[in-house]
């Protein structure tokens, strides 16, 4: 055979086999074409009645391209059927939610075609989906309990009539407008979130998916991230925000970046809705991982499960303005009452605090002036952090320890036992101070107890207290020497303390002792109860308790604080004694300066005339 005629044989083999490619390309696209509104209504109905009605899917037409795999959903529609999930409801077996869904496109890539018809198995590469909106109603008048595996919990339900198995590598969503609805017996109240991304690793559903307990929720990782969030409190006077929270299965963990509190008015004007007094609370954190989260309890149950919360870089501002009045029929709540405040139950096994900051402060109702106590560079544990009535049956208690700088220079370590459990919220702490300059509290002291410290050397200061919230039991041990003070009073005119000199010099010099152990060898070591005022917060005092016992270490005890304030009293009437004295010596003196000068001018006068009388007249 010539060349030509090869050429022209290859050439027609060659055409012969683009014309079959393009028949069977063409029929095809047209049995797609034919067979897409019936897929479409296969596969509503399919959907439909594999939720037991619940359920109607709905899109537009469906894209399919044969070589590659790839598939596409136009204007898709998931909607509830309200009368079915109310029927259900009547009978309590409705699902915990309920979600409605919309998506302008969502596209399917590397299907199997040849296992998804010769062995019903569905394998698809990845499934993508951008900007979808979703609204999910969260029934909490009913709850299911985690064991409960009806349809709505195991998804193979939903497919066993069409396939052995589904497994998708990946699902991204992208851009999720997502609305959460709590509906509690008829009240609703709703949520608007926006999650940057939504992934899914290795979906995979069978038979005995749902026995996995590897693989939480039928794949290896569902990784949310929820950026720029913002939420305003019910009290209305403080929002919460963060940078982002990260959720991941694979890891079971929760990350949140840069979480805020920030109250709305200033330290000054802070109030609650009704104009009272309220606590102002200013946090900021830089990094919280949340471990070992139970999201299956969190999902279906919505308790707050895990293992431990490592916070790096805690940087809260408590203060409380006493200048504005307290709502009378409103207690003030100690801290194992505030976690009630958490609507939904959970617990941690334990806290961990690295590089924080707290600072607590007071506006005094009597000075108006501000104190405050801070703790830097703060280290710490926190175990048994929990609100949840299941777990403080078995455990009542938090344990907190803290290692700190107090004040910038003391080495401060303490330890609270609080009881949740208990009506008056009994607590024990036990702490210890070393090497501090006393004067650093100053700010302190010199607002709570118009006192000064001018020097003072404090080796350790030690404490256990043991209180409730009616009264508290204090035992202090303080080792100090070279201490020496200035006493104070408030100058009302002035708005400020100043020095009061006499009852400093009685204070160093007849009252105050210098050091402890004292000269003769005793060691003073103060053990009092005092009262709880109805409008003092735990912290404040607690505050009270360690300031009277830093006072009856020196020597200034509750007598001789009442003596010194008669002293005071004596000394300000003695004060307004001499100042009378004063002003009527100069009355006097002003008095006897006017008669000089009067009897000096008459001196005078009677001098001029003696001497006119005696001069003799000259007659020209």
């Amino acid at each position: 055979m010539s060349k030509l005629k090869k050429l022209r044989f290859w050439k027609s083999i060659g055409l012969i086999f683009v014309g079959v490619g393009l028949l069977i390309i063409g029929s095809i696209y047209l049995a797609l074409a034919y067979w897409e509104p019936i897929a479409k209504k296969a596969i509503k109905e399919s959907f439909y009645q594999s939720t037991n009605k619940l359920y109607r899917i709905d899109f537009d037409n469906i894209g399919f391209n044969v070589f590659l795999g790839n598939f596409s959903l136009n204007n898709i529609k998931l909607t509830p059927d309200l009368e079915v999930y109310h029927q259900l409801k009547r009978r309590k077996e409705q699902p915990a939610y309920l979600f409605s869904l919309h998506i302008d496109r969502a596209k399917l890539h590397g299907i199997d075609l040849f296992e998804l018809y010769q062995h019903k198995e569905l394998n698809i590469d990845e499934i993508s989906v951008n900007n979808p909106n979703v609204i999910v109603v969260n029934d909490l008048s009913y709850k299911k309990s985690i064991n409960d595996t009806s349809i709505f919990r195991n998804p193979y339900d939903l497919i066993k009539s069409q396939l052995h198995f589904l497994k998708v590598e990946q699902i991204n969503l992208k851009n999720i407008k997502f609305e959460f609805v709590a509906d509690s017996l008829g009240k609703t109240k709703r949520k608007k979130i926006f999650l940057s991304y939504f992934k899914v690793r290795n979906l995979f559903i069978d038979s005995l998916a749902q026995h996995d307990s590897t693989r939480p929720f039928y794949s290896d990782d569902i990784k949310v991230s929820i950026k720029n969030f913002h939420h305003h409190f019910k009290d209305s006077v403080n929002t919460m925000q963060f940078e982002e929270a990260v959720a991941s299965t694979a890891t079971s963990s929760i990350q949140v970046y840069n979480f805020k509190v920030i109250p709305k008015y200033s330290d000054e004007a802070f109030k609650d809705t009704q104009g009272f007094q309220k606590t102002r609370i200013d946090l900021y954190i830089k990094e919280a991982n949340l471990t070992h989260v139970n999201f299956k309890k969190l999902f279906f149950e919505q308790k707050l499960y895990g293992s431990t919360i490592e916070i790096n870089k805690l940087d809260s501002r408590f203060l409380l303005n006493k200048l504005i009045d307290r709502d009378k029929n409103k207690k003030v709540r100690f801290p194992t009452e505030l976690v009630y405040d958490i609507r939904i139950p959970f617990h941690f096994d334990q806290v961990n605090l690295k590089n924080s900051k707290i600072v607590y402060s007071e506006i005094d109702r009597k000075t108006k002036l501000k104190w405050e106590i801070n703790f830097t560079e703060l280290n710490g544990t926190i175990k048994n952090l929990s609100n949840d009535s299941s777990y403080l049956a078995k455990n009542q208690f938090a344990n907190i320890k803290i290692s700190s700088k107090f004040n910038k220079s003391g080495i401060a370590n303490f330890e609270f036992i609080l009881d949740y459990t208990h009506f008056l919220k009994p607590f024990y702490l036990k702490g210890n101070i070393n090497n501090f300059n006393l004067q650093e509290i100053n700010p302190i002291i010199s607002k709570l107890a118009h006192l000064e410290v001018s020097n003072c050397n404090l080796r350790s200061f030690h404490f256990i207290v043991n209180g409730d919230k009616e009264k508290m039991n204090c035992n202090v041990s303080m080792l100090y020497n070279n201490l020496r003070v200035k006493i104070l009073e408030y100058n009302k005119e002035e708005k400020k303390l100043q020095k009061h000199g006499l009852l400093t010099l009685l204070a160093n010099n007849m009252v105050l002792a210098k050091e402890n152990p004292r000269a003769n060898g005793q060691f003073v070591r103060p053990k009092f109860v005092i009262k709880r005022e109805k409008d003092r917060s735990f912290f404040g005092f607690i505050w009270n308790g360690l300031l009277q016992g830093i006072k009856t270490s020196v020597g200034l005890d509750l007598k001789m604080e009442r003596e010194l304030k008669t002293q005071a009293g004596r000394y300000s009437d003695f004060k307004n004694f001499t100042k009378e004295l004063k002003e009527n010596r100069l009355q006097r003196k002003k008095e006897r300066l006017n008669k000089r000068t009067l009897k000096q001018q008459e001196r005078s006068k009677k001098n001029i005339s003696m001497l006119l009388e005696e001069t003799p007249i000259k007659t020209i």
